[in-house]
């Protein structure tokens, strides 16, 4: 694939230092990352493009569920980074979603006018384990198979473009657009885009960079935790499998002669209460309990206990 020319970002070969602000205050940190093989290079720039094309409906489930709107994602075009030519939603705040490779990272850019909601600038506990979750199951299908994440973040920034600038991307730095759509109608125009680009060079998942000026932060301000990624998933090729549940309303032993007696119209009473829960079963084990429900005109199990153990008095034969 042939890309455009691009204006090519140059870094310093010593540390930059760098205006950082974490959720909690600002400070002023050094940003370098470890001497270490690159992971990313010219030849990766096609099977990047592949991957990110054939995970979109993965990466849109992800998106749709950290900020509970139904997201559908289509590839755009790709080319290459150029500063210079950012479009201009990029040039404001939004999220910095950050996967680190080796000594490189690949980042997806995700500006305010997405809309992103008020609560991102300032996440509750549950709301910044939504946006690490984002980073989490991003970073198993935005790279290929043959890279492996080390580490992830979600980055709240006060300028995307700056802080992709600050993190030095390579000269040939690849890019590819991300088409949002809202809902499932496939003749409507995006409502936004997002940006995925790869590599920076020089990646900083300890800090949000912003244009602030510097201002050192007291040493009681706590500092979010890096969450290092998880080896890839070995059940993830299981997890599209089919699997038959059932559920048990009761059951009992009978004699013979009670089971060759049986018509219609005939009542058979069992040692259970209407109240008591029912039991679901995969592969004849019993995996969690809940209560029968309707949802419209077809039954449903509520469940309330899950990894129920069976009565170990089943397991007793009589003798």
């Amino acid at each position: 694939m042939d890309f455009p020319k691009s204006t090519p970002n140059c870094a310093d070969d010593e540390a930059k230092v760098t205006t950082v602000r974490f959720l909690s205050g600002v400070r002023t940190a050094t940003s370098l990352s470890e001497a270490r093989m690159p992971a990313f290079t010219e030849e990766t720039i096609e099977s990047i493009l592949s991957t990110c094309g054939g995970n979109t409906a993965a990466l849109a489930e992800s998106l749709s569920q950290c900020f509970d709107r139904p997201y559908r994602l289509e590839a755009g075009d790709s080319g290459m980074w150029s500063t210079d030519d950012v479009p201009g939603e990029f040039r404001g705040p939004g999220i910095l979603a950050l996967i680190q490779v080796e000594s490189q990272a690949i980042a997806v850019l995700i500006p305010q006018s997405l809309p992103l909601p008020d609560w991102y600038l300032h996440p509750n506990d549950s709301q910044t384990s939504r946006l690490e979750t984002l980073a989490m199951e991003w970073s198993m299908n935005l790279i290929p198979a043959t890279l492996e994440a080390e580490k992830f973040k979600s980055l709240v920034v006060d300028d995307i473009a700056a802080a992709v600038t600050s993190m030095a991307p390579a000269e040939w730095a690849a890019t590819l657009t991300l088409n949002v759509f809202e809902g499932a109608d496939a003749s409507e125009s995006p409502v936004a885009k997002l940006l995925v680009i790869w590599p920076l060079e020089q990646p900083n998942l300890e800090a949000i960079v912003t244009v602030d000026p510097v201002v050192a932060v007291p040493q009681s301000v706590p500092v979010p935790p890096i969450m290092t990624a998880p080896a890839r998933d070995p059940l993830a090729r299981l997890r599209h499998l089919s699997i038959e549940v059932s559920v048990r309303l009761a059951e009992k032993k009978i004699p013979m002669s009670q089971l060759l007696g049986i018509t219609p119209g005939m009542l058979i009473t069992f040692n259970k209460s209407c109240d008591d829960l029912l039991d679901l079963y995969v592969n004849n084990s019993r995996y969690c309990r809940g209560e029968a429900v309707k949802i419209g005109e077809n039954f449903g199990l509520k469940i309330n206990q899950v990894g129920v153990a069976d009565d170990p008095q089943r397991k007793v034969i009589d003798a």
